[in-house]
């Protein structure tokens, strides 16, 4: 659910946005992909254009309130997060408790924690195949390192 009010003068647009989890713990469990140390996605916002100031609430479907604060419009992501369109808003300023809640977050992730639902690094077997007999003809001027990155998807350093 999103509310919206725009005021005619140079006041912040003001959002609040209702996620469908009832407690705080689920909404981290799978939207923590969302918040990061110095601005989040609004799942769900209108596109806004960016620089815009907007002060916004997001808040569970029993209406406690998990982050207040105010931020700039970054950009929009029209499948920002699967498949639903976001507004990514850089931090301003954050309430003492949107704070700590970015502050949990941070650490959830920096542990492993939470639904971070990437694609499998794990190749299908055809590519993954094709990819071994390469790396097999170059075996003895790559360093494992090197391998073990290639084999995540990723570019060697």
């Amino acid at each position: 659910m999103l509310y919206c009010v725009n005021n005619a003068d140079a006041s912040p647009t003001a959002i609040r946005i209702t996620r469908p989890y009832a407690s705080e713990e689920d909404y981290l469990e799978h939207e923590i992909e969302t918040i990061a140390r110095t601005g989040m996605t609004l799942l769900g916002a209108q596109e806004r254009s960016p620089g815009v100031l907007i002060r916004f609430e997001l808040a569970l479907s029993t209406g406690q309130v998990l982050l207040r604060g105010e931020g700039r419009v970054v950009g929009f992501d029209a499948r920002a997060h699967r498949d639903t369109p976001g507004l990514v808003v850089r931090f301003t300023r954050l309430d003492i408790r949107s704070k700590a809640l970015i502050d949990k977050a941070s650490a959830m992730r920096e542990r492993g924690v939470g639904s971070r639902r990437r694609k499998s690094p794990v190749q299908p077997p055809a590519e993954r195949e094709s990819l071994l007999g390469r790396l097999r003809s170059r075996r003895d001027t790559l360093d494992a390192e090197t391998v073990r990155r290639i084999l995540q998807g990723r570019r060697p350093a």
